[in-house]
């Protein structure tokens, strides 16, 4: 059964191998973050809820709307 509740949670927001920013959500799982248009991993390194590395690409002149899906580890 898949759970649908917001996560309050962060996570490592990577270009080139470098991290750009560090990404905390709020307590109803919602973040914004303003980035240069380009290409981007997603990663947690370490904690629960986790996020298996993602990429996103950001267009220019353009917002990217995601919906991130962590995985609480309970079964």
């Amino acid at each position: 059964m898949d759970c649908t509740a917001p996560a309050q949670t962060s996570f490592e927001i990577r270009r080139g191998g470098s991290v750009v920013r560090i990404v905390a959500t709020d307590a109803s799982g919602r973040f914004v973050v303003a980035l240069e248009p380009g290409s981007y991993v997603l990663v947690q390194e370490k904690g629960l809820p986790s996020l298996n590395p993602l990429t996103v690409r950001v267009r220019p002149g353009s917002f990217t709307t995601l919906r991130l899906m962590f995985d609480s580890g309970i079964r």
